[in-house]
């Protein structure tokens, strides 16, 4: 049939696409569920999806009901930019709507945090924790990272510890978290065992950061478990940006060959990963060339004078070629070197959960300095110099003073012929 000269299929076609204009218009006038539109607001903030962030964060701006939501939201935005002093005053705004509350005490403590105030910021976390303690392990894993950052490991830890005891899952930020902490209060052993559990699947191992692929090598060298170090040489060692460390790896898992040869490639060449004579001389010890590993030996100390590893593999060489007083030496240095490592722990010790205290912080770094561990030193100068202004100025001398070294202390018990 045909109407006004248009086929019949035709009027069909025209009267469907007008209904779906109309339709279109209808959803489009349709109040957009706030909620919904404030869950996504969050999950693209999470995401750092900012174009999907802000266009939700305008859409919300139309419902009054979702003011505070909106106030939140633009805190959020502003503590990402750095704004921490606006993002507080945006945050103390709506702290007393009771349906945002926990979030955003969180969050203030975030940015008291970042603004160096960490009493207000426990407080903070504590009051948000208290508020929704079932669901509030990731602001308690937040003041674990604080007291880690100004120096209060042990009080982390016992934190982390909570959180992984109560947990029905894996939390991966928690383990990570605590393996740092038991590395570097030497704890290598329980350090592996948490590295291990981050890194239990073939898809943990894909997903896992080079830093921390790293972290779980070296602390997996220090304590010497043959199995996981084959297993780490098959499966990691490629993934290791650090060159040395791969040799060191693939040293312990017995491919001696194939690390000499790859050393031998990189002889001369600009693209040098730094000195090898440490691993040259555990090759020489290996083979039997105990006067060339003694050779070595001597170099890599040289290198790296307060280093403990250095020192272990030095007195095995000593001790191999009938280099007693050498070895005497060598064992001298080790002990004298845990005692500066026992040192440091008992002063973490005493920090305990203290956020306040400059001067064990920087006993902290001159510990680290005895030590040769110039980085490490670096921040805990910082610390102190942030959480005690009336020793700021010490601090910082101290910083430039470890700024201005330009080489590396001597050994703390000399060799015969250097004394």
């Amino acid at each position: 049939m045909v109407r006004g000269g248009i086929p019949w299929w035709l009027w069909g076609m025209i009267i469907f696409g007008t209904a779906i204009v109309a339709l279109a218009t209808v959803v489009a006038l349709w109040p957009q569920d706030s909620e919904a539109l404030y869950q996504t607001a969050i999950d693209s903030f999470d995401e750092g999806d900012s174009e999907t962030f802000k266009a939700s964060l305008a859409s919300l701006r139309n419902d009054a009901d979702y003011a505070d939501h909106v106030i939140f939201l633009e805190g959020l935005d502003a503590a990402k930019e750095g704004k921490d002093l606006r993002a507080l005053e945006l945050f103390e705004s709506v702290k007393d709507n009771d349906a945002l509350k926990p979030l955003v005490l969180q969050n203030i403590g975030r940015s008291f945090t970042a603004t160096g105030q960490y009493k207000k910021a426990i407080e903070a976390f504590d009051a948000s924790i208290a508020l929704d303690s079932e669901n509030a392990d990731e602001t308690r894993i937040m003041v674990a990272q604080l007291y880690y950052g100004i120096g209060g490991l042990k009080h982390a830890e016992s934190l982390l510890n909570t959180v992984i005891e109560s947990a029905t899952d894996k939390p991966t930020m928690a383990y990570s978290l605590r393996a740092k902490i038991r590395a570097e209060m030497f704890s290598y052993a329980d350090a592996v065992e948490d590295y291990a559990l981050l890194l239990e699947t073939p898809g943990d191992r894909a997903a896992a950061s080079p830093a921390l692929i790293a972290d779980y090598v070296r602390a997996l060298l220090k304590v010497g478990d043959e199995a996981r170090i084959q297993e780490a040489a098959t499966e990691m060692a490629a993934d290791l940006m650090d060159q040395q460390l791969q040799w060191q790896l693939n040293m312990a898992a017995g491919n001696r060959e194939q690390v000499l040869d790859a050393i031998a490639a990189t002889k001369g060449s600009p693209n040098s990963p730094g000195p090898t004579d440490k691993i040259e001389a555990q090759a020489a010890l290996e083979v039997g060339r105990y006067e060339a590993a003694a050779k070595m030996i001597r170099t890599a100390i040289g290198n790296r004078p307060r280093d403990i590893d250095t020192f272990e593999l030095a007195a095995k060489i000593f001790e191999a070629a009938g280099m007693a007083d050498e070895q005497k030496n060598a064992e001298q240095n080790i002990e004298k070197l845990r005692q500066l490592q026992q040192d440091y722990l008992a002063t973490l010790t005493e920090i305990g959960d203290d956020i306040k205290s400059a001067d064990l912080r920087l006993k902290l770094a001159e510990i680290l300095v005895e030590l040769a561990q110039f980085q490490e030193a670096n921040r805990w100068y910082s610390v102190a110099a942030m959480i005690d202004p009336e020793r700021r100025e010490e601090a910082t001398a101290a910083l430039e003073e470890l700024r201005q070294l330009r080489s590396l202390p001597p050994v703390l018990v000399p060799f015969e012929e250097e004394k």
